[in-house]
């Protein structure tokens, strides 16, 4: 069987450190990572490993996790978590574990920036959301990081929304700036940053081709979903010729880089790796023997959050060869 020489290596950095927060003593609780494989070999990793008690998924998709699951015909199915997905109406697994794009944030920030407040150059960090079939009626429930008490205040406030506009109500112009070649999780911002814009009745959101039509267009205030530090860069040059003043720039960004150099907001991988770690302690709290499953094409992303993962529940890298 084909196994990811990538995850490996990712998770023997995340063993021995490589920049990540150190793990508390305790972590591991029993676990044993007795596996890593892509998605495409789950059904058969679980065959070889019936020992298996749990699956943690890192940004596979809901559906053809479940799938390749089922499709190991295992008499009892292990645990599954799903990290890096919001579920729908349909089957889920035990957990979901999503990272929250900060788009009804970043919508709130860029509407204030309209009105003259322009956001701080900051490092705004949401904690993650963990859905089970238990609290999705509900809405999943919030591991709060240190920015959604903010967001929380700000959105308490009248300008947060507004009312209906009126004839005297004066409509404010922000600017989507998408990614050439979007990632998924790229693509699940733009499609949150548009789903709260259309509800605020006093925001006209438009996407235009670059930054520099942004500022021709009148708009107040970009909004950004990119990783790429160059991409903002480029945006702020536009936006100091604007002719009422610099534009706010606020980037969407998981991965909350500092070479933003601007208002950035993000559920990092470590918040996402907390949560999940969390999770993985409700469901074996005396440990158990886990899987391990991401692309063997993982993105920079994803990449991360195998890191974060594995570092949290202290992995033995040694173990999955």
């Amino acid at each position: 069987m084909m196994r990811s020489r990538g995850l490996l290596l990712l998770l023997a950095c995340a063993w021995t450190g490589c920049g990540q927060p150190k793990r508390a003593a305790g972590d591991e609780g029993g676990l044993r990572a007795v596996a890593a494989c892509a998605p495409t070999d789950l059904g058969a990793t679980l065959r070889e490993h019936p020992e298996a008690t749990l699956v943690i998924a890192v940004d596979c998709g809901i559906a053809p996790t479940l799938g390749a699951v089922a499709a190991a015909g295992r008499d009892q199915s292990p645990f599954l978590i799903v990290v890096g997905a919001r579920p729908g109406d349909g089957p889920m697994p035990d957990v979901c574990v999503e990272a929250p794009t900060g788009a009804s944030a970043g919508v709130d920030l860029a509407l204030l920036a309209c009105q003259g407040t322009q956001p701080t150059n900051a490092r705004y960090e949401l904690g993650a959301r963990t859905w089970t079939k238990a609290n999705r009626a509900a809405g999943g429930a919030t591991t709060a990081g240190p920015a959604d008490a903010i967001f929380a205040l700000l959105r308490s406030q009248p300008t947060s929304a507004g009312p209906r506009p009126t004839a005297a109500t004066t409509v404010r112009k922000v600017a989507l700036l998408a990614s050439a070649q979007p990632t998924d999780a790229q693509q699940g911002a733009v499609e949150d940053v548009r789903a709260a814009a259309s509800r605020r009745p006093t925001l006209e959101l438009f996407e235009p081709a670059s930054a520099t039509a942004a500022v021709e267009r009148g708009a107040g205030a970009l909004l950004l979903t990119t990783s790429d530090p160059r991409e903002t860069a480029a945006a702020q040059r536009a936006v100091r010729d604007a002719p009422d003043g610099p534009a706010a720039v606020i980037v969407l960004d998981p991965l909350l880089r500092e070479d933003h150099d601007t208002c950035r907001i993000g559920c990092p991988p470590a918040a996402v790796a907390r949560a999940a770690a969390a999770a993985v302690r409700r469901l074996l709290p005396e440990g158990g023997d886990v899987v391990l499953c991401a692309p063997s094409d993982a993105d920079e992303l994803t990449a991360a959050r195998i890191a974060a993962l594995a570092n949290t529940l202290g992995f033995d890298p040694a173990k999955l060869r």
